[in-house]
């Protein structure tokens, strides 16, 4: 299990300047990038967003995980079936 919030408890989530908040935009940003272990996708997320806000928002991650999980292991679509196509 993962809970990801914007910021820590009692503090503000800022919204930014763009279509997405300062949290939004590091979490897509980082989604994109292939072969980032969860906890490593986490801790970029959290120092952009510290840096973009001048420390004034500090994103907080909560996990509970036995292993490594990845969410984007850079495969293609294709790949990805290729694997997972003849499971049960």
């Amino acid at each position: 299990m993962v809970l990801a919030y914007a910021t820590g408890a009692n503090d503000v989530a800022y919204d930014g300047a763009g279509r997405n908040s300062s949290f939004t935009t590091s979490l897509l940003k980082f989604l994109e990038k292939p072969a980032l272990e969860i906890g490593e996708l986490f801790r970029g997320v959290a120092a952009e967003v510290s840096s973009r806000t001048a420390g004034r928002q500090v994103p907080e991650v909560s996990r509970s995980l036995p292993g490594e999980f990845y969410f984007n292991k850079g495969e293609s679509d294709a790949q990805a079936w290729a694997r997972v196509r003849n499971s049960t």
